[in-house]
């Protein structure tokens, strides 16, 4: 139901109706998001796609100011929840496994601002198997989900760029580098994303 729901939402979204319908949307999601529920409840929104929804929303200008207190509520209590979603130990887990989705961790800025300097843990082990994945892998979903990640870890690591010159991350530069012409338009897209991150010095200024 609330996949339904909140993918019903998305729809509406993406076909630009007026903004008394996206009142209507956010509104049932916060309501539902308010009534203190689990961990589960606050993944299946992520997951979905809802944070940038909500960051597509935000951007918007509406006459009515209910809709932008719906949505910075709404916005408000995913990332006081965000902690019951996502954690390093389990982002680490699929990792290690070789087999990514877009689950929240993914897409969390909080996520990887608080836990980028994990991935120096166990001599980067983490890193190394991204690399690994990135070099490797046959699925085109993890491979997507792997140039994202290459992307926040230079993004966010106090290192920046520099990260990749590590052993464990050799030829991952390059690797992206030929990913931006890749068959599948989400590889290509989230390949050419990491490839910006990795050339400008300061990605917030590009946002």
């Amino acid at each position: 139901m609330l996949r339904s729901l909140v993918g019903s939402e998305m729809c509406i979204r993406d076909r630009w109706v007026d903004a008394s319908i996206y009142l209507i949307g956010s509104a049932t999601a916060r309501g539902d998001a308010a009534s203190n529920k689990g961990p589960n409840f606050y993944a299946d929104l992520i997951g979905i796609g809802i944070s940038k929804t909500l960051w597509q929303l935000a951007r918007k200008k509406f006459g009515d100011a209910d809709i932008a207190e719906c949505v910075e509520e709404l916005t408000t209590i995913l990332d006081q929840n965000m902690d019951a979603v996502t954690s390093f130990s389990e982002y680490r887990g699929e990792v290690l496994s070789g087999v990514l989705e877009w689950s929240p961790v993914h897409s969390s800025a909080k996520f990887w601002k608080e836990n980028v300097a994990q991935f120096e843990e166990n001599n980067f082990e983490v890193a190394e198997k991204l690399a690994e994945l990135i070099q490797e892998t046959q699925s085109d979903l993890t491979l997507a989900v792997c140039c994202h990640d290459v992307g926040e870890l230079v993004r966010y690591h106090s290192s920046g760029r520099s990260i990749l010159t590590l052993p464990q991350l050799a030829g991952v530069k390059e690797r992206l580098m030929g990913l931006m012409s890749h068959d599948n338009p989400e590889v290509s897209k989230h390949a050419l994303l990491a490839v910006q991150k990795i050339l400008v010095q300061r990605w917030e200024f590009m946002q």
